[in-house]
């Protein structure tokens, strides 16, 4: 296993605990997503062995500021945009 990369079984086994076929991280945002985009997204995403919010996103589907957003309200937690923060990066 490459670093950083999980494999299609290890993803499905964090993202759909309960054996659906789905995966859990882009429920945030299903409803948004065209059945078809969603499922391409996690086909694709078991094939690459990353989450589908991460294909959705480098697919340009969703913004990842747009789809942490989401996750935050349906998780119930704050969401704290990190623009104007200092960092110590130059």
């Amino acid at each position: 296993m490459a670093f950083g990369v999980r494999t299609a079984a290890a993803v499905f086994a964090a993202t759909d605990p309960n054996g659906t076929g789905r995966c859990i991280e882009i429920d945030c945002i299903r409803s948004s997503l065209a059945a078809d985009v969603a499922e391409a997204a996690e086909s694709r995403a078991a094939a690459l062995g990353v989450g589908a919010d991460r294909v959705l996103i480098a697919a340009g589907k969703v913004s990842e500021e747009d789809y942490l957003r989401a996750l935050t309200r349906h998780i119930a937690v704050a969401f704290e945009p990190l623009d104007g923060t200092p960092h110590p990066l130059p």
